[in-house]
């Protein structure tokens, strides 16, 4: 499989993953993203999104050794950002400070 196959495939696998879509369900707007792959390899293997709203850093590990090769994403961890007010709010201030 081309390098890039893989890579579409990958993020698919990852938009589609439940701890991707928890985060989104939380209010997070995580946009485009950064990812890591070894060297020697054509599988991702982390990516990092930062929210628009929170500023936090948001980071996904593929667990693809555990699963045959197959992107199997999971939440790695949260860094940074404001939790004072969640995402879901600001998101909602701020299409409604849009609207105005």
């Amino acid at each position: 499989m081309s390098w890039n196959v893989e890579f579409l495939e990958a993020r698919r696998r990852l938009l589609e993953s439940g701890d991707f879509r928890a985060q989104r369900a939380l209010g997070h707007e995580l946009d485009d993203g950064v990812m890591d792959t070894p060297l020697g390899s054509d599988v991702p293997f982390r990516v990092r999104f930062h929210c628009r709203f929170c500023g936090s850093s948001i980071r996904f590990v593929n667990s693809a050794e555990s699963s045959d090769g197959l992107a199997q994403w999971r939440l790695l961890d949260i860094s940074g950002g404001s939790a004072s007010e969640s995402c879901r709010e600001r998101r909602e201030r701020h299409r409604s400070v849009r609207m105005v």
